[in-house]
């Protein structure tokens, strides 16, 4: 009975270690490695025995330094420490909080102890691993347009959600140390706030980038309308010239014809007529082309 608790134990330590180490990548998008991923484990079974609480940090400090490598041309640090910090808050205090409903819904003086052991190294992860993906998936495109945006990525903002974050996990640590179940309560509440604030961020985060993108987009049509305004006027201007002078042409070429005067005929043609055709066939006076336009206000 003894090695089946161990196995359960195990394997809950290896699944939780594994959803932290996939959460990281996911948010990240860091390439999932085997390797890496043992490491992690190394990480975590060597800090847990040598630092015991304060190996969650070395944790973050591992994820992030994994971050940083691939990704330090396109995402911020700032980023980076906010997937490492979620990455292992998120699964500790989850964790915690699952296991705080085991003791309230299956008290040990009702079950026996292997109900209890397998619900923490089995159930707990199982539910771990579903909450997170739900989450994952929640978030996912508010991310992506971080991910995007290095002035997002440099902001307040998520300043401000990774100290509340390594706040939640530094009293998270701290419930270790202070077996008591009025202060766990209270971390725990602390930890569902900042994850809220968390949500509330991302969510106003990609609102104001779409706000932003959308006055970006009217403000570029209003210019390029004012600008295709101004051409309009200028050709029209042009046209409306040339019409004038076009009308005081054939007055004067008249006047020439019925006085006889070849010699002024000729002056008017190789002055004004002879390059009248490179005048009307410029592209800027091929008004022609606007019957390809599909807007009925223009074409007509």
């Amino acid at each position: 009975m003894y090695i089946l608790v161990m196995i359960n134990v195990m394997f809950g330590f290896l699944f939780l270690s594994g959803i932290k180490y996939i959460i990281f990548c996911a948010m990240s998008k860091t390439k999932y490695s085997l390797r890496y991923f043992v490491l992690f484990v190394i990480v975590i079974l060597v800090t847990t025995h040598s630092l015991s609480i304060l190996g969650h940090s070395v944790q973050v400090l591992y994820l992030v330094l994994l971050g940083v490598l691939p990704n330090r041309q396109t995402q911020n640090i700032h980023l980076i420490c906010f997937y490492g910090l979620y990455a292992i808050l998120t699964v500790s205090a989850l964790g915690t909080i699952l296991q705080s409903f085991g003791e309230l819904f299956l008290p040990s003086h009702f079950f026996v102890d292997d109900v209890v052991t397998l619900y923490d190294s089995i159930a707990t992860p199982i539910l771990i691993g579903i909450i997170q993906f739900g989450v994952i998936k929640l978030i996912a495109p508010n991310l992506e347009i971080i991910r995007k945006n290095q002035h997002l990525q440099k902001s307040n903002r998520l300043k401000f959600i990774n100290s509340l974050l390594s706040i939640s996990l530094i009293l998270y640590l701290l419930t270790y140390q202070f077996n008591n179940t009025s202060y766990k309560n209270a971390v725990n509440m602390f930890f569902v706030i900042s994850l809220i604030s968390l949500l509330v961020y991302l969510k106003n985060t990609t609102q104001n980038y779409f706000n932003f993108q959308l006055a970006q987009q009217k403000q570029q049509q209003l210019d390029h309308l004012t600008t295709y305004t101004t051409q309009i006027e200028d050709l029209y201007k042009s046209i409306n010239g040339f019409r004038h002078d076009y009308a005081n042409l054939i007055v004067s070429l008249e006047t020439s014809i019925q006085a006889g005067d070849i010699n002024q005929i000729r002056s008017i043609y190789e002055d004004v007529l002879k390059n009248s055709p490179n005048v009307l066939n410029h592209g800027n006076h091929t008004l022609g082309s606007l019957t390809k336009i599909d807007i009925p206000v223009l074409v007509y």
